[in-house]
């Protein structure tokens, strides 16, 4: 009985790190930039907090753009992709798809797929 509980546990270790493995979604700097920055400040600090509850962000809640923000929208973005199973694809190539996505932070409409499950249904 130990000996399984021990199997199942190194299983479950192992298997917990190829569940974020999910690569960055692609971007176009300028548009990210200027889609979070749009922004009030309220909202930029909103999205920051809801990439920081989906453990993308460990940076300062400031509602400025910088190197972490950046590299949290991305990786925020490719994990929302994957954990919807492709039904969720933010466009970080484009200014408006750029600007929807830091819109769907702001006002946590990505959550579900941010921190959630995915692809629960909740009012089924």
């Amino acid at each position: 009985m130990i000996r399984r509980v021990f199997l199942l546990s190194l299983a479950a270790v192992a298997v917990a790190p190829v569940l974020r493995a999910q690569e960055a979604a692609p971007f176009n700097a300028l548009a990210l930039r200027q889609a979070f920055e749009a922004l009030t400040e309220g909202r930029r600090k909103r999205a920051q907090t809801e990439l920081q509850t989906g453990g993308f962000y460990d940076g300062v809640i400031d509602g400025r753009y910088g190197p972490a923000t950046e590299a949290a929208l991305a990786a925020a973005a490719g994990f929302i992709a994957y954990n919807s199973r492709g039904a969720v694809r933010p466009d970080l190539l484009t200014a408006p798809g750029a600007a929807a996505f830091c819109e769907g932070l702001a006002s946590g409409a990505l959550a579900r797929y941010l921190y959630g499950e995915g692809d629960e249904c909740d009012s089924c």
